[in-house]
């Protein structure tokens, strides 16, 4: 909705209040994850699990963004430490993806070309 109001309404009048609302949510969220990882590694304490993947994915779509981040150093922190796992690293490389989750090449996929 922040970069995209037009996905909730056709009316452009009410662009600039879905982008306000947008940004207040991701704050919000944003918050609750830096407390919650300023004193963990993880997202569930010292084990790694599909929620750190996800959060992943999530902090990795603000490359896609207007310069909206979701977070502070706690939770780039655990960007970095997700993105330097083997697995992850493996699973870029075969989606040709960079560390900021952008493609090399966008016609690529799976590690094959469309």
């Amino acid at each position: 909705p922040i970069d995209s109001p037009g996905f909730l309404s056709g009316d452009a009048l009410g662009y600039d209040g879905i982008r306000k609302r947008g940004i207040e949510k991701l704050e919000a969220h944003g918050a609750y994850l830096e407390s919650q990882l300023a004193a963990s590694e993880w997202c569930l304490g010292d084990q790694f699990s599909v929620a750190d993947i996800y959060l992943y994915m999530l902090k990795g779509w603000e490359n896609y963004s207007d310069g909206n981040v979701l977070g502070g150093p706690a939770v780039a922190a655990h960007f970095e430490r997700v993105g330097a796992r083997p697995a992850i690293v493996r699973a870029r490389e075969l989606d040709d993806l960079d560390e900021r989750l952008i493609r090399f090449n966008p016609g690529m996929r799976g590690g094959m070309l469309l």
